[in-house]
C-alpha cells in the first residue's frame, strides 16, 4: 500500500469514528451508513484537500455529505435515538433534528 492510500484510509477511519462517536453509534452502523451514501468514496476523492485539515474536520465532512443526502442523525447530546432519519421536502423536522432549510 502506498503514501497515498494509508492517507485516504487514515481519513476515512478518522471520519468513521468521529462520527460514530459523535452520534453514539457503533463505528459498524457508521461504515454501513458511510457505504450506503457513498461518504468514504467521497472523503477519497477529497483525500488531498482534507489532508490538509484537521482529522476532527473528516467527521464533519461526513456530516455535511450526509445532511445534503437528507440523512439526519442527531447527536447523542440532544437526547433523541440515534436512529437515521430522512427528510422529506416539506415535512416537518423532527424535534432536535435540523431540516435543510435550517443547515
Amino acid at each position: 500500500m502506498n503514501e497515498i492510500q494509508r492517507t485516504k484510509n487514515l481519513l476515512v477511519v478518522a471520519a468513521v469514528e468521529g462520527y460514530a462517536r459523535r452520534h453514539g453509534i457503533s463505528a459498524h452502523e457508521t461504515l454501513g451508513l458511510f457505504l450506503e451514501f457513498g461518504v468514504t468514496e467521497t472523503i477519497r476523492q477529497c483525500s488531498q484537500t482534507l489532508s490538509t485539515q484537521g482529522l476532527d474536520e473528516c467527521a464533519l465532512f461526513a456530516e455535511d455529505i450526509l445532511k445534503r443526502n437528507n440523512v439526519f442523525l442527531p447527536s447523542k447530546v440532544c437526547g433523541l435515538p440515534p436512529e437515521p432519519r430522512r427528510g422529506v421536502a416539506g415535512e416537518t423536522p423532527q424535534r432536535g433534528v435540523a431540516s435543510p432549510s435550517h443547515v
